[in-house]
């Protein structure tokens, strides 16, 4: 059932569509911007409701490309990316499925280049202090303890083969 607007609403109505169609929005954010707008109380629901049937809105899809561009391009691990679709207000089920979506390879590239960037030569050990400042910041980036340890065995299998290669 299509909901009905009056000519009023529609300006409302328009603006929501247009802010929806230009980049993947969750209902939080339009709902904010519906209000920094001044659209009143009862009608912001009915333009959420027209948003989601009429597919303008929706959070799984919003998830996921969010999920996605952050692994790909703000190199973020599965933990940081789920506590801020966790902030988005987003269903648990949505924030599950957009982590599952990451792609693995990709992951482990990503990992392994943030881990490189930061210990460029693993024939130099590092010292407690530093691998404990390394393990920090891979986990501030949001990767889980158990991948940055693999990450950092590879990195040094990897050196050793390329040192015995020489």
């Amino acid at each position: 059932m299509e909901l009905e607007f009056d000519e009023s609403e529609e300006v409302f109505v328009r603006k929501a569509e247009r802010y929806c169609a230009a980049d993947e929005q969750c209902v939080a954010a339009v709902r904010a911007k519906l209000v920094d707008w001044g659209t009143p109380h009862e009608l912001k629901e009915r333009i959420l409701h027209h948003l989601i049937q009429n597919d303008f809105l929706n959070e799984r899809r919003f998830a996921v490309g969010y999920a996605q561009s952050k692994l790909r391009y703000s190199h973020w691990g599965r933990n940081k990316i789920a506590y801020q679709l966790r902030t988005k207000q987003l269903a648990k089920a949505d924030v599950d499925a957009a982590v599952a979506s990451l792609d693995p390879e990709l992951y482990v590239v990503v990992l392994d280049r943030l881990l490189s960037s930061r210990w460029p030569d693993a024939s130099q050990p590092l010292t407690p202090q530093q691998r404990g400042r390394l393990v920090s910041y891979l986990q501030g980036r949001g990767f889980a303890t158990e991948e940055i340890w693999e990450a950092i065995g590879r990195h040094i299998e990897t050196n050793h083969n390329e040192i015995q290669e020489q």
